[in-house]
């Protein structure tokens, strides 16, 4: 079973920072996964640090517990050869990994619509 949840402006309208556009719940009998999903033009280190922000709202909550996390950016563009992308997603990975779990936390996805 999938859930489709809006997060930014809809499960937390606060602006205090800013949030992934939604999250998707995967729930079987043997797992849960969180998957935050950003839909990103081109900014995709912004896309990164909003996953971050949106993590840590839930981790600080106690929905993370025990839970599987995935970040996926769905982008128009491949990010650029410049290497912004891979050090954006090293940053949220090492800042995550200090409040959630690092066995609970699963690849950074890019999808290119």
């Amino acid at each position: 079973e999938v859930d489709k949840i809006k997060i930014d402006g809809y499960f937390d309208s606060s602006s205090e920072h800013r949030k992934c556009d939604y999250l998707f719940v995967y729930t079987s009998p043997l797992s849960c996964v969180y998957i935050f999903v950003e839909l990103k033009g081109t900014d995709i280190a912004h896309a990164i640090t909003q996953i971050g922000n949106t993590v840590n709202l839930f981790y600080n909550q106690g929905y993370l517990k025990e839970k599987k996390v995935i970040g996926a950016i769905v982008s128009s563009r491949h990010p650029s050869n410049d290497g912004t992308y891979r050090k954006a997603k090293q940053t949220l990975e090492k800042s995550l990994s200090s409040v959630v779990p690092k066995s609970t936390i699963c690849p950074f996805l890019l999808i290119n619509r």
